[in-house]
């Protein structure tokens, strides 16, 4: 059976100046603009609702993260205000969710965005999946950006890239094989004269374990209820 899954432009997913909060909540909308049948870009949201199901307690935060994504030119209007009961409208930019060749894409399948996956991950967790299928082709493959690389593209730094890879592995979303330093057999010379060893650096390998998602997920709905 074919999954349903939600495409990210890499050049979003890899944008340091896009907070994992607006991230995340471009993701969501993404994912109300495809379960739609007619496929409208503009969408009628219970903002509510919405900030429930992405972890967001307040409204001004909401509003930081919508007009951040305005600026980036994900959606095309601001909000100024949200009202008490309701619906907002939110109108998305096509470009950067049509199958354009100005861009290429990593998709994930649509029940990552479950409120359960969230609470055990995080909005940064969530982003380093994406992150990591961003560089993965197929599933058998590997990312091995460093995790200096990692913390620079999504704006993170790397220790905190190491505690939500770890929590990822933890969860089994993700399988991290470490690689230690390893001689070249070659010799260089320090500033005292002596010869040391030269070693070369292999960073971590990092593989989405795809096959393990839909009953992780199943797992952690199971629990949240």
């Amino acid at each position: 059976m074919t999954v349903f899954k939600i495409q990210i432009p890499s050049e979003i997913i890899r944008n340091p100046l896009i907070s994992h909060d607006s991230f995340y909540v471009y993701c969501k909308l993404i994912q109300h603009y495809y379960v739609r049948k007619e496929k409208n870009l503009k969408l009628k949201i219970d903002h509510k609702k919405f900030m429930y199901f992405c972890n967001i307690k307040s409204n001004q935060t909401f509003k930081k993260i919508i007009n951040e994504l305005n600026q980036f030119n994900f959606i095309k209007n601001k909000i100024d205000s949200l009202p008490r009961n309701g619906l907002i409208e939110l109108e998305l930019n096509k470009k950067y969710i049509s199958n354009s060749k100005n861009f290429t894409f990593a998709q994930l399948p649509f029940y990552l965005l479950d409120k359960c996956v969230l609470d055990t991950v995080g909005k940064e967790g969530f982003r380093l999946l994406y992150y990591l299928k961003s560089y993965i082709n197929n599933y058998d493959e590997f990312c091995f950006c460093s995790r200096e690389r990692i913390a620079a593209e999504i704006g993170s730094n790397p220790k905190t890239v190491d505690k939500y890879n770890q929590i990822l592995r933890k969860n089994k979303f993700i399988k991290i094989v470490q690689h230690e330093l390893k001689s070249t057999g070659d010799y260089e010379e320090n500033e005292f004269g002596n010869e040391i060893e030269k070693f070369t650096k292999f960073n971590n390998h990092y593989f989405l374990r795809a096959d393990k998602f839909e009953e992780i997920h199943t797992k952690l709905k199971n629990n949240s209820t």
